[in-house]
């Protein structure tokens, strides 16, 4: 049975809809962009500018992760208002199954490619000998805590998808506000130097995953969907049609990366 915020999707006048909608989309795209202006200013007063060239080396591979996160969770997304529009909840429940599979998978690899092939892929993305050490430091942390990233950022798109665009801004800004205090923290207090500023985005990153899964898995019922062994049936046709979905804000993400 669908709760009131997502019957509201098919009831209420357009003009509101887009505007309830559009506008915490807004603020919370916004506001993660700031993740990386926040560890740029925090790592430079307390670290220098060598650390500065490689929290900004390590971005474009966090654009890449980031780029198939939000690829796979507004296919994702957009299959389950379709199915929550024809009254499919078991079908919408199934799609976002899918997309949490997915992403986990790719942070399964991402967290594989830490450990591996850091230094090969920062050379690539332009690492000199002494700017090396900090990129590595920072983007290994960075990519252990994939998982909630992804999660968080693939989890977004449902969450609007289910009418609910607000709770996804609070979700962005408390991550935010925390990353803002425990980087210093990290940082200067503790002087954990550019692993502190890793640190402190993936902790703000794991309070933001752990109140998107209170609000899908918990029995509140602030969800329409239900998330039970039968929705988490991997099908690799419904995920083909979520790349295909997401194919173009893939591209667009991944050229700023490149």
């Amino acid at each position: 049975m669908m709760n009131k915020n997502t019957a509201r999707l098919g009831e209420a006048p357009i003009n509101k809809l887009l505007i309830g909608l559009s506008l915490p989309a807004m603020i919370g795209m916004l506001v993660t962009a700031l993740y990386n202006i926040v560890d740029t200013i925090f790592v430079a007063q307390g670290i220098g500018t060598v650390a500065v060239a490689a929290v900004g080396i390590a971005f474009p591979v966090q654009l890449v992760l980031m780029a198939i996160s939000n690829s796979v969770g507004i296919g994702g997304a957009a299959i389950a208002s379709q199915r929550l529009g024809q009254k499919n909840l078991a079908g919408a429940s199934r799609a976002y199954a899918n997309v949490l599979m997915t992403v986990f998978v790719v942070s399964m690899l991402a967290i594989i490619t830490a450990f591996i092939f850091v230094e090969p892929l920062l050379r690539v993305f332009g690492a000199t000998p002494e700017i090396m050490p900090y990129s590595i430091d920072f983007l290994r942390v960075l990519l252990l805590g994939s998982p909630f990233f992804m999660l968080t950022m693939a989890s977004s798109a449902m969450l609007r998808a289910e009418g609910r665009a607000s709770y996804q801004m609070r979700v962005m800004l408390t991550t935010v506000a925390i990353n803002i205090v425990l980087t210093p923290l990290f940082i200067f207090g503790l002087d954990w130097g550019i692993q502190g500023a890793a640190l402190g985005t993936v902790v703000a990153q794991i309070v933001g995953s752990v109140l998107i899964f209170r609000f899908f898995f918990t029995k509140s019922k602030k969800t329409s969907l239900v998330l039970d062994r039968e929705a988490f049936r991997f099908d690799p046709k419904l995920v083909g049609r979520m790349g295909q979905i997401g194919s173009s804000s893939f591209i667009m993400q991944v050229s700023q990366s490149i």
